[in-house]
């Protein structure tokens, strides 16, 4: 099963369009059930895994419903950029110590789910999955078209998978 999910994912195809809708679900859906699995279980153990604090974070003097745009437009568009060209950096890093495939895919998730803890330390592992797939997608571009498309299809797979996940945080508001 997951093997099927990883070659369809390293199938780079010429309809960009094609290959978001067919690789996005792969990300979330995972994504979903690993974060889930991971909140339940903080939960059950009584653990504080200290998203609360990310979520009411507040800029002085911004209303709420600005404070909403400027996250929206932060974790869509700014984090996928930023951590897209990060993502470029380190697999030249990876491939400058001539790591394997494997090896490249693997360096790059502990380097996210590093990253991400530094934060919130359970992050980092609800974000395992969405970086292994970004990864594989990393590679399977640059290696059909060059690191442009790489970085754009990346970009565009990180920017809906935050849009999605930002939605399901902005639910519960909705419901009041």
């Amino acid at each position: 099963m997951i093997g099927a999910l990883i070659r369809t994912v390293r199938r780079a195809e010429p309809n960009v369009a094609a290959y978001v809708l067919r690789v996005l679900p792969i990300i979330i859906i995972p994504a979903l059930i690993i974060s889930g699995l991971l909140a339940y279980i903080v939960s059950a153990l009584g653990v504080d895994a200290g998203y609360d604090d990310i979520l009411s974070e507040e800029i002085p003097g911004l209303s709420p419903l600005m404070m909403t745009i400027f996250t929206a437009v932060s974790v869509v568009i700014l984090a996928p950029v930023i951590e897209t060209l990060m993502m470029a950096a380190v697999f030249w890093g990876l491939r400058k110590m001539k790591l394997p495939y494997w090896g490249l895919v693997v360096g790059q998730v502990v380097f996210w789910i590093a990253l991400h803890s530094l934060q919130v330390p359970i992050w980092g592992i609800g974000i395992a999955w969405a970086f292994f797939i970004f990864s594989i997608a990393y590679l399977a571009w640059d290696e059909k078209g060059g690191m442009g498309q790489a970085f754009g299809v990346v970009t565009l797979l990180h920017a809906l998978n935050n849009l999605f996940f930002f939605g399901l945080t902005l639910l519960p508001e909705m419901a009041t």
